[in-house]
């Protein structure tokens, strides 16, 4: 199993795809667990930007503020 853990500022998530030699960037997934950072970075993403949580605990809460889903630890058991 892999993580980058690289710590991002939420308002360069979305700008990085707008980058030409980025444009295949289409999404986050954020594994952080920090509900005020998925809100910041719904909050600064571009139109078309997926947003998707990483945390089973903060499945409900992400899609009722808007994010896109959840690639969450319980869904390959």
């Amino acid at each position: 199993m892999s993580s980058a853990r690289t710590k991002l500022l939420s308002k360069n998530c979305s700008k990085t795809s707008e980058q030409p030699a980025h444009q295949q960037i289409v999404g986050i997934k954020d594994s952080s667990g920090n509900f005020g950072f998925f809100s910041s970075v719904l909050a600064h993403r571009s139109e078309g930007f997926g947003v998707v949580t990483g945390s089973d605990r903060l499945l409900f809460a992400s899609l009722v503020v808007g994010g896109d889903g959840s690639i969450g630890p319980t869904t390959n058991i």
